[in-house]
């Protein structure tokens, strides 16, 4: 009788050992799920319309995109360590009459130092007023890309009090940009993945911060962009410089 008893026993012990594990698994997928549902319902509730633009472009009258509900747009400054990009200031111009929030990117290249390069876009950049982060277009590869990004990273905090952010393509950054080092990870990233659906197939790597979706190149599409042919985004509150 002893012995069944503690053979009882025993059973109890494990099922109740079974019990208590199991309820701890379900709560940690449970807890997984919301989390998940958390994020990416950060990234609808607070997204926003935006474009970027650049010399590229040519003269352009961005008043359809506010009318379609465009809110914030990319500029681009510069490009390697003497390019300034002769719009930039136009389009700043007009965008801060349309009541657009503004931010500003410079376009990575191996040209030049990467310390020359972020004295260039800071004092491009420098006497403006900006609402979003500062971007560091990246997306051509060269061997040590790691390197002049975290250098020109250094370089430009060391001349601003702004974040800055990374742009690049969900299929680089995959290629080129898996085993970074995790200063590179922490800075936000705009990711470009031309998919046509906003906030989907992104920020499956190791970036931590996802404040953007570039989503589509196509032509007139409707109820967004009206007259604009270019680039179409979405932003997540995370890109303003005072959130």
């Amino acid at each position: 009788m002893l012995w069944f008893s503690l053979l009882n026993a025993s059973k109890k012990y494990y099922i109740t050992i079974f019990i208590v594990i199991s309820l701890i698994v379900s709560f940690s997928v449970f807890n997984m799920i919301t989390i998940d549902r958390n994020v990416q319902a950060s990234y609808i509730n607070s997204r926003v319309k935006g474009i970027n633009i650049s010399n590229n472009d040519g003269n352009l009258d961005l008043s359809s995109v506010t009318q379609a509900g465009g809110k914030y747009v990319y500029l681009k400054a510069t490009e390697g360590a003497t390019f300034r990009d002769s719009y930039m200031d136009t389009y700043y111009n007009q965008c801060k009459d349309l009541g657009m929030k503004i931010g500003v990117y410079h376009y990575l290249v191996n040209t030049s130092s990467p310390e020359e390069q972020a004295e260039n876009f800071y004092n491009t950049i420098s006497k403006y007023n900006w609402d979003l982060i500062p971007m560091l277009d990246t997306e051509v590869y060269f061997d040590g890309l790691e390197d002049y990004i975290k250098r020109f990273k250094i370089a430009f905090n060391k001349l601003s009090p702004l974040k800055l952010g990374i742009y690049s393509y969900t299929s680089f950054i995959d290629k080129y940009l898996n085993n970074a080092d995790s200063e590179i990870y922490e800075m936000p990233l705009w990711e470009a993945n031309y998919n046509g659906k906003p906030w989907s197939s992104v920020g499956d790597n190791k970036f931590t911060n996802l404040v953007g979706h570039q989503y589509s190149t196509e032509k007139h599409i409707s109820d967004y962009i009206g007259d604009f042919n270019g680039d179409l985004n979405e932003f997540n509150e995370g890109c303003l410089i005072n959130q």
